[in-house]
Parts: structure tokens; sequence; C-alpha cells
């Protein structure tokens, strides 16, 4: 029960934090994507600041695409892992262990993507919707294979 009651509340708190994210305006959501941006190009991309200004607006536009994506995946697949721990606290079929958090997840994407149709600057955007339920079931999936490590342990500790 302790157990359920702690990852419940990680859900929770990661559901607040994606909402966070969510509630910030179009320049401050830019302006953190265009950091980590900067920083990557500074990184691993130093003879970009070399190209021609087209050339390196083009990638820095296309790096800033996957930056972007890339966050909303990772925050779903996150959750995707404590929606699915939460299940496996339950007594029920591992077809529910699976399909409920991989539902609730994308049930929470989508609200999350119409939550910030009412944000200054942020749309609701279906691929995005379709990123964030991919990261879903790629975490439902990690979760329950963490699950079956652990029982898999239990039983060869009896």
């Amino acid at each position: 029960m302790k157990k359920r009651v702690i990852l419940t509340a990680a859900a929770l708190l990661w559901m607040g934090l994606i909402f966070f994210f969510s509630s910030q305006n179009a320049e401050i959501s830019s302006e953190t994507s265009g950091g980590v941006v900067a920083f990557l190009e500074r990184i691993f991309f130093p003879r970009w600041a070399a190209l021609p200004e087209e050339e390196h607006l083009m990638q820095t536009f296309a790096l800033t695409l996957l930056v972007r994506k890339m966050a909303h995946f990772t925050e779903y697949v996150i959750l995707g892992i404590l929606l699915s721990e939460v299940a496996q606290t339950f007594e029920i079929q591992w077809k529910f262990r699976v399909l409920l958090p991989f539902l609730a997840g994308t049930l929470y994407a989508v609200s999350d993507e119409f939550h910030q149709s009412f944000v200054d600057g942020r749309a609701m955007e279906a691929f995005d919707m379709l990123v964030d339920s991919a990261g879903v079931f790629v975490g439902v999936m990690l979760g329950c294979g963490i699950g079956a490590m652990v029982l898999l342990g239990k039983m060869r500790n009896s």
C-alpha cells in the first residue's frame, strides 16, 4: 500500500511538472529550447557557426524541432513508467497493467495538448499527441519489463 501511494504521488507530481512546462508561453518555451539547442551546437556541431546564415538557420531549426519532440517523448516515457509501476501495485490481469496506464497517459497527453491551446503562443498539435502517446507506450513497456524482472528476482530468491 505504501509503494502504491508513493508511486501515485510521483506520477501526479510528474504530471504537474508536465503541466507546468505546458503552461509556459511560447516565448519562455522557445528560450528554454533555444538554450538547449545552443548548448548542443557548441558541443556537437561547432562547425555550424561557419555555415552560411541560411544553412545555419535551417540546421538550427531542424535541431530545435528534434529537441522539442524528444522532450515531449522523454516526459511521457517517464510518465508511462510511473503509471505502469502504479498499475503493477494492483492485483489485476497483465493486459490491464499495460492497457490502463497507456490509456491514462494518452488521455493526459491529449488533455495537456488541449490545455496548451489556451496558453499564449502555444497550440494543440496532433503530432505532439502522437509523440506523447508513443512515449507513454515505450514507458509502459519499460515499466512492465522492470516489473517482470523484479518478479523473476523474487521467484529466484524464494
